[in-house]
């Protein structure tokens, strides 16, 4: 009887298989964050979403200064880490002009041919460093 009972109790503390149900979530994509400056704008753009279709890349904007400033713009860019080349680079990305102390917020998106160029980072874009660079050559 004894024996029985023992059986019974590993039984009910067997831990059964667990099998994720239609409402799981799935795992979230790594924190991927790149930041500047031009001295009066900082800004900081950061992975927001991430699929096999998109890559959705949100560039947040604040002039640090007390005075009023024009746009700067970045481009989002994406380079092979071992290789040192670039895979892939985003439009240009703009902060409009910014009152004293003001924000914006901007994005780039990466879908279609840019998304099948990013294949090569990894799913997680693990082989991959993202920069936001501050492109130049735009003046607003």
């Amino acid at each position: 009887m004894k024996y029985f009972l023992l059986a019974l109790l590993l039984i009910g503390c067997a831990k059964p298989e667990y099998t994720p149900g239609p409402n799981d979530q799935p795992a979230p994509h790594p924190l991927i964050i790149a930041e500047g400056t031009s001295g009066p704008v900082d800004w900081a753009c950061q992975v927001e979403d991430l699929n096999d279709k998109l890559v959705w890349v949100e560039c947040n904007f604040k002039n640090a200064v007390h005075f009023p400033v024009g746009s700067v713009c970045v481009n989002v860019n994406f380079y092979d880490e071992e290789a040192k080349k670039l895979v892939v680079g985003s439009r240009n990305v703009c902060s409009g002009p910014l009152l004293t102390l003001g924000t914006s917020t901007n994005y780039a998106a990466f879908t279609k041919e840019k998304r099948q160029a990013l294949q090569q980072c990894g799913d997680n874009l693990q082989s991959c460093v993202m920069l936001a660079e501050r492109n130049l050559e735009v003046i607003q």
